[in-house]
């Protein structure tokens, strides 16, 4: 059966093809076992145009969402609707999202070496690089919360220091106060000397990914997938200047709008303010498979 055809349907098309040659519907629906209310029953579909306008509307701004966001995006604005019938208009207006092919990843040994339990547990680092129009390479430094999913901080430069990476670490530990975790890679700018000394003064542990295992950090992995589908992918850089002013743009409003599904469609901002407030009993975030094999 395709996707325009059901079993109902073809009964029906056999009742009326059978009652046009002169059999009697009552024989007809007896031959397909189907009663004749519901062979004379006619759908009667509400009119989707307004709600076709409110999910283009959305798309234009967010063409990276689904069914699942686009329906919520719906609710936050008072609009309540089935997200089943979100789907279908989705479907039959060609307005679902062409999924992208990943690269599949053999994992092998052990998972993450430490799960966030509450917020300033533990950070995750690390660069992402892209390049401007012209095709110069600029490095981008993304710091989250593993636990609320705040985008702490994003530093935009055509390198990758240590000096970088404590540039943008001091602001935040001054501010919110140090976590108790940092999770990163081996890289240069993460194992430096002077890095490792503001750590241990601040009371942060790293805790460092074995080589060659980018899953350990599947946070920010997962966060940079997500960052170059639904923003880098669509934008233009000129300059550097231009480009920290708009990623820093997008990181105010992925921290205050986004809305996350391992955060029951909170965004991190709501989520984090929800855990002040003490309206969560528990830990939305999925639980990960912890290991013993952590290093400091």
């Amino acid at each position: 059966m395709n996707g325009t055809s059901s079993p109902d349907k073809e009964k029906r098309e056999a009742i009326h093809y059978a009652t046009k040659r002169g059999l009697s519907q009552r024989r007809a629906c007896s031959l397909v076992a189907m009663h004749r209310s519901t062979a004379r029953y006619e759908p009667c579909r509400p009119d989707d145009t307004l709600l076709v306008e409110r999910i283009k509307d959305i798309q234009t701004t967010l063409p990276r969402f689904g069914v699942r966001r686009v329906h919520y995006r719906l609710g936050r604005t008072g609009e309540k609707v089935n997200h089943k019938r979100v789907q279908r208009v989705m479907r039959e207006n060609d307005l679902t999202v062409k999924r992208t092919r990943r690269k599949k990843t053999i994992r092998t040994g052990a998972s993450v070496p430490a799960l966030a339990l509450y917020p300033n547990h533990v950070w995750t680092i690390d660069f992402q690089e892209d390049a401007l129009l012209g095709g110069r390479k600029v490095r981008i430094l993304n710091i989250l919360d593993e636990f609320t999913r705040e985008w702490l901080a994003v530093v935009v430069g055509l390198s990758a220091s240590a000096k970088t990476v404590m540039g943008a670490l001091l602001p935040l530990f001054r501010g919110r106060g140090a976590p108790l975790f940092l999770r990163s890679d081996n890289g240069g700018e993460f194992v430096a000397a002077d890095l490792k000394i503001l750590l241990e003064a601040s009371g942060t542990a790293s805790r460092f990914i074995d080589p060659g295992h980018p899953w350990q950090n599947g946070f920010i992995e997962s966060f940079h997938s997500r960052l170059r589908d639904e923003f880098l992918n669509r934008e233009s850089f000129v300059s550097l200047s231009e480009t920290r002013v708009r990623i820093e743009q997008h990181r105010l409003w992925y921290n205050r709008e986004r809305p996350h599904s391992s955060l029951s469609y909170l965004s991190p901002d709501e989520f984090h303010q929800a855990w002040k407030n003490g309206a969560l009993k528990e830990p939305l975030v999925s639980p990960v498979k912890t290991t013993q094999n952590n290093k400091t």
